[in-house]
Parts: C-alpha cells; structure tokens; sequence
C-alpha cells in the first residue's frame, strides 16, 4: 500500500468514526431533550385516548372526540405498550426522532436528485434533523398529527423519486408503490386536509410511474402485467378506505362518524367565514410569517430562479420535482387557510416543502458554480460539519444543550421521576395522596376541565369518553360556543360511561368552575362530597368513598412506647410540659389509620421519617386554624383546617402516602413519604388526645 492511500484510507476511517460518534451522541442528546420536550397539549390528549382504551377496551372513537383518524391515537398506544407508564414519553422521542430523520433524508433526496455532492446532501440532512427535532419551533421534538402526515408525505416522496421502482426487480417496485400509496391514504386518513399536499406528491408518483408495468412473477396470475399507477393509486385507496370499512364491518361505525367526519365539519363551519374571508385572512398570515422566515422564504424563490437557469438541463424527473416542491409547499399554505387555524405547531405543513426547496436550492447553486469551483473531499466534509453545527447555532442551541445536560445526569427512571414528582406543585401532591388511598393506577377518575395532563398527572383515565368539557358544552377550538356544537346524545352518553365505569373521585379545578344545572353539576351535588378543597386542585369523593376514610369502626385499643413527658392512659394520650419534648413515637403505620380526638391544644406535628436517614423527613402539621405539609423545614402549603362540632382526627397512612383528616375532612395529605415510621411532636404548652385507636387504613387503594 502507497503513503497516500494509507493516508487516505486512515481520513475515512477516522472521518466515519468521528461521525458516527456524533450522529450517536445527537441522537441520544435528541432523545433526552424530545422526551422532556414532547408532551404538549394534543400529544397528552391522544395518550389520554390511548390510556382510556387501554383500559376499557373499545375503539378509540368510543373513548374520545376525536376528529382525526386512527393512526394517532395509535402510534401513542404502540408506545405505551412497549414501555412503561414513565418511560412513555422516551418511546415517543424514539418516534420523533425517526420522523425528523425521515425528513432529513427527503431533504438529501432532493441534493442528490438535483446532481449534488454527497457532503451537501449530508448536511441538508442533517439540518433537516435539527430543525424537526432540536429547533425551537412550536412543531420541532413533538409528535402532532401534522407532523406524522408530513413524515408520511416524505416517505412517500422518498419512495416514488428512489431507486426501488427501477432496481428491474418486480416484487420490490411493487412493494414500493404499494408503500407509497399506503402512506399518502394513511396521512389523508389522518387529516383531511392533507388531500391537497397528497394529491401533489401522488401526482409526482403518478407521472413518475405513468410508463411503468408490473409483471406477476409467480401464482395463478404469472405473467400478467399490472400498470404501476393502478397499484399506487390501489394502494392509497385502500389505506385511506381502511378505517371506515374496518369501523363499520366492526360495528362502531357512529362514534367513528361522529368524531371523524361530524365533529370536523364542526371545527370548520364554526368559524363562519366564506371562502373569499378565509383567502384574505390567510394571505394576511401568509405575509406575516413570511417577513418573520425571510430567510428560508428567499430560499424558496432561489430555488425556482435557479431551477429556471438550469431548466435545459434537467432530466423528466428533476423537472418533475422542480415542479412539485413548490405546488407541495403551496398546498400545505392552502391546507392551514382551509383550516382557517394559525396556531404555530401547524406550519409544519409548509415549513417541510420549504426546506426541501432550500436544500434544492443550494444543490442549484452548487451545480452551477461547480464548473470552475471544485470542493475537495476534505473541504467538503468540513463544509458539511461546519452547516449542521451552524443550524445548530441558529436555533441557538439550547435544546440541544438541554438533551445533552439530561443525557449527563441520567441515573435512572426512578431517579427521574422521583425528581419530576419532587417538582410538582405541593397541593397536587396532596389531592395525589387522597386520590391513591382509595384508587389504583389506571382507575376511572372525573374531571371538568379541557387540560389534558390532570389524568397523566395523577395517573388515572377519564371516567367518560368527553375526557374535555369542551366536547360537551359547545366548545370549539379558536372559536365560538353553543349547543349547535355538541354532538348529539352526548350527554346520554356521558351518562352511560359514569354507570359503567363508577368513578370514586372527581377532580375539580377553579380555573373551569362547574356550570349549574348541567348533568355533571347534578353527579357532583348527589354522588360526591368535597373532601380536600386547595386553591390549585380539589378532589370530590362518593359518599362511600369519604365514609370509608372515616370508618373507625375496626379500630383497637393501641399501647404506645413510653416516652419522656407523654403519659397513656387507656385510650386517652396526654404530654404536658412547655416547648419541643420527645417525640411520641407511633412505630410502622403502613397501611394503618390513627383516630383520636383533641381534647386539649391545638398544635400537633405528624412526622414521617427514615430511622437511617433521619434528615430525611416529612410532616403534617396542625397548627392552631392551619394545617400545612412541610419537609426539611419548609413549608409545602399552608391551609385552613376544616371547621366541625368536634376536634375528631384521623391519620391514614398507605404504602407512600398519608392523610390527615379533621372533623371528617382531610386537612393536609402528601404523596412520597421518606418512610411509613410515625412520630408524634408537640411544640405547644400541652395537648390531650382522647378515644385513641388504631386500625387499618380503607382498601381500594394503596392498601
């Protein structure tokens, strides 16, 4: 071997290790970020959908409003049932960051459909990447409907301008039209308006393949030919017809109607705009995203400027795609003004055309200057680094920071949830602690809210399909209200759900106050009682429910440990003296309930510790008219105690939560207790604790 070919093979080497080291640690830093990143609003509602089936069974238009087709719901249920309830949201970075680098690959496509140097169509690969998943776009790191249609949409593209339908091999052209056509039904499927941009990449497929015959290789029908765009448009006919014909050969054909088709038409005609108001509203959008994108925007016109200067030289199918990029971009324009919706996550729709166009542009530019400039191998190389770090830094690249920071300090799921838990806010916790003493994991829970992240948050699913109160009250999105809007039988509905499913619970948030007089106002006044009421959430138990928490029926008679300055004396416990003595304490209480009544002071410290750890701890503490949860000396909240006749108390305590209640409602409670060990602290001049008893916490719950 000659000095410069080992030289060279060395270069390649070391240039495939280097890039492949940084492809490996993006990718991982890319996932890190995405599944901090990737639960947004809609993404929490179609897991809520996929949770509620999950549990109940049925399809997802029995257990949502859902008004898109069935390939969301189901990408997020895919994801839960290969990971579990806190790795969910790393399966849906996985998914992110297969979409995003399907994205980036179209962009290549385009390079080197146009005669670029590999190093160029690398680098709009690259760039591509990041924009989808690191960028700071609404639309970047997340997984919406719109950007699965647009994955699609470039699947398809990547299919019907690749190698594939002339390898001269019948069974792969074959599978690749029939893969093709799959994905642009099942992104029209998804999103109707997604026909326009579908029609612009099919009618790329069609007269890519307008010449093309398919000869059967083998079985009854040997050697016959099929036309290559009766396959396609087979294919696509066939994946768009999929779920209708399968929801009504199954028998769920109304509730998939409804959600699909009826409450869609809502969305639009809501709005009341003819179509002239919606072109000029949309040309008013058009013209200020452009000024706020005026970069990728020059881009685009490059790329139709330069396409013409090169037009005499172009193949048929580098004049199809010059042709088609720009119509693609222009149809998703037209697919958002047809939404008459501008929110920021959808112009992902033509924010992908466009970046083909930019990669297609500068592909132009380099073909034409390349006659008297040529990039070296090395030049190239680092050209290409030099573009994707300089994306990077264009987005200012503090996702990609935060995915590389989070990939550092990884030591575990449980670590990271544990410290996601920590972070929340202490109130929640405290409904979190009340809600698992008498539910499990997965149980049916009632809201009034449109947030989707309460059933996440506190890990349970919906009690009904109208997981928003937005779907029963006339609610539409960005626009009017009114019953014209509901559906018709939701209510009966609504109904048949909360009698099938029995929720013990019902969470209430002061941000969405209970309307009068509806069905679910009239649930809440009969079946349920107010047992825990903070400023940020409350929770409503059954009457059953509440009247377990405060059985003491099943309680005995308990001797504690001796300790300095308490004296027991049947069931009556007193400590006298000033200031902080000795604790009194109250051993393992798992699964166990205190019940007592103060009949003297009205200051009394319920500690949770470790006895390995004891600067670990947790308390409920009354204190004179407030209850309030506290850990290492600060406090989490502070509320005001419950008024009664009588100054009953009643600690139950399960697995990793506790509950204080007083005059039959619950004072304080927390979630994440250090330890289930029990002591009892008094800081005042004396207290009197009379009718003591112990007993077992209620089952249903932790216990």
């Amino acid at each position: 071997m000659t000095e410069p070919t080992l030289h060279v093979s060395r270069f390649r080497v070391a240039h495939i290790v280097v890039r492949t080291a940084l492809a490996v640690a993006g990718l991982v830093a890319a996932v890190f970020y995405i599944q901090g990143h990737a639960a947004d609003w809609d993404p929490q509602y179609a897991r809520d959908i996929a949770e509620r089936t999950m549990r109940f069974g049925g399809s997802y238009y029995e257990n949502s409003v859902h008004n898109k087709g069935p390939l969301e719901p189901a990408m997020y249920q895919l994801a839960a049932v290969f990971t579990s309830f806190d790795t969910f949201w790393f399966a849906i970075a996985v998914m992110v960051v297969g979409l995003s680098l399907l994205v980036g690959f179209a962009c290549r496509r385009v390079v080197l459909l146009f005669d670029g140097d590999p190093w160029l169509a690398w680098a709009a690969a690259g760039i591509g990447f990041v924009h989808l998943a690191l960028s700071g776009a609404d639309y970047a790191g997340v997984l919406y409907s719109r950007n699965m249609t647009v994955g699609l949409l470039c699947a398809a593209f990547l299919l019907v301008t690749g190698p594939g339908l002339w390898s001269g091999r019948m069974r792969r052209a074959g599978s690749v039209l029939g893969g093709a056509g799959i994905s642009l039904g099942l992104a029209v499927q998804t999103l109707q308006p997604t026909a326009l941009s579908a029609a612009v990449v099919g009618g790329l497929g069609l007269v890519t393949t307008w010449r093309i015959w398919l000869v059967v290789p083998r079985g009854r029908w040997q050697g016959r030919r099929v036309a290559a765009p009766l396959v396609f448009v087979g294919a696509a006919s066939a994946s768009f017809l999929s779920a209708p014909l399968w929801y009504l050969v199954s028998g769920s054909w109304a509730p998939f109607w409804d959600g699909w088709w009826v409450y869609g038409r809502y969305m639009s005609s809501a709005l009341g705009r003819t179509f002239g108001e919606q072109l000029a509203l949309g040309w008013e959008q058009f013209v200020l995203y452009s000024v706020d994108h005026i970069p990728a925007h020059l881009g685009a016109v490059g790329f139709v400027l330069a396409g013409m200067m090169r037009s005499k030289g172009l193949t048929r199918t580098q004049r199809h795609v010059q042709v088609a990029l720009p119509l693609w971009w222009l149809a998703g324009w037209l697919e958002i003004v047809l939404t008459q919706r501008y929110s920021s996550h959808y112009f992902v729709v033509t924010s992908v055309p466009l970046m083909l166009m930019c990669a297609g542009f500068a592909c132009h530019l380099l073909v034409l200057v390349r006659t008297s400039v040529r990039v070296p191998k090395l030049v190239g190389a680092a050209l290409a680094y030099g573009l994707v770090v300089l994306s990077v830094l264009w987005t200012g690249g503090g996702s990609l920071r935060t995915g590389v920071s989070a990939a550092v300090s990884f030591r575990g799921v449980d670590d990271m949830v544990h410290a996601r838990e920590v972070a929340r806010d202490p109130r929640e916790r405290g409904v979190q602690a009340v809600l698992d003493l008498v539910s499990k994991p997965d149980d049916p829970v009632m809201t009034w809210t449109n947030y989707p992240w309460p059933f996440l948050d506190y890990r349970r699913v919906s009690a009904t399909r109208f997981i928003w109160k937005a779907f029963l009250m006339g609610e539409i999105y960005l626009g009017p209200t009114g019953p014209e809007y509901v559906l018709p039988g939701s209510w009966d509905l609504w109904a048949s759900d909360v009698e099938a499913t029995r929720p013990v619970a019902f969470l209430l948030d002061p941000i969405f106050p209970m309307p009068h007089g509806t069905p679910a106002d009239e649930l809440l006044a009969r079946d349920f009682e107010l047992l825990f009421a903070t400023p940020k959430q409350s929770i409503a138990l059954t009457h059953q429910a509440a009247d377990r928490l405060r059985d003491r029926s099943a309680d005995g008679e308990v001797q504690f440990a001796d300790a300095a300055g308490w004296k027991q004396v049947g069931d009556t416990i007193r400590r006298q003296g000033e200031g902080v003595g000795a604790p009194l304490e109250l051993g393992d209480m798992a699964c166990k309930r205190l019940d007592a009544t103060l009949a003297f002071g009205d200051t009394m410290t319920f500690r949770f510790a470790d006895e390995s750890d004891p600067g670990e701890y947790l308390e409920l503490e009354l204190a004179g008219g407030r209850a309030l949860a506290r850990t290492d000396d600060v406090a989490l909240y502070n509320l005001e105690v419950p008024r009664g006749p009588s100054r009953s108390l009643s600690l139950l305590v399960g697995t990793h939560a506790a509950v204080l209640m007083v005059n039959g409602r619950v004072a304080a409670a927390m979630n994440l207790l250090p330890a289930t060990t029990v002591s009892v602290v008094n800081a005042a001049d004396g207290m009197t604790l009379q009718d003591v008893g112990v007993g077992r916490s209620p089952a249903g719950g932790e216990c």
